[in-house]
């Protein structure tokens, strides 16, 4: 199938928290169906383009996106993880996350 949507613009709450925590973060997540061929392709595109631009963010922006969304090495982790990690609050990962998103789709759009 094709990709459903972006989650809209930060609606998407990610829990942080853990287990049946109520602090939630607001981070844009990919939903998808099964890719087929086309979409694999696309995906890959894209990955190449964002891996491409991963050097124009921040270090710090770079650092959390790369080990939250598994790139650069770094295994997939959890905000609440990345947080302890970098010893800040889940808030202050979501609020980094978001700004980095936002200006990789800054960078990819222009």
């Amino acid at each position: 199938g094709k990709p459903r949507a972006w989650v809209g613009s930060l609606d998407h709450q990610l829990n942080a928290g853990g287990e049946g925590g109520d602090d939630s973060i607001p981070v844009d997540v990919p939903v998808w169906d099964q890719p087929g061929a086309d979409e694999l392709s696309a995906a890959s595109e894209d990955r190449a383009r964002v891996r491409a631009l991963l050097p124009k963010l921040a270090p710090r922006d770079r650092e959390v996106l790369c080990r939250f969304a598994g790139l650069k090495g770094f295994d997939p982790q959890p905000v609440n993880r990345i947080a302890k990690d970098m010893g800040v609050s889940r808030q202050r990962i979501g609020q980094i996350l978001e700004r980095a998103t936002r200006e990789l789709r800054l960078h990819m759009e222009g």
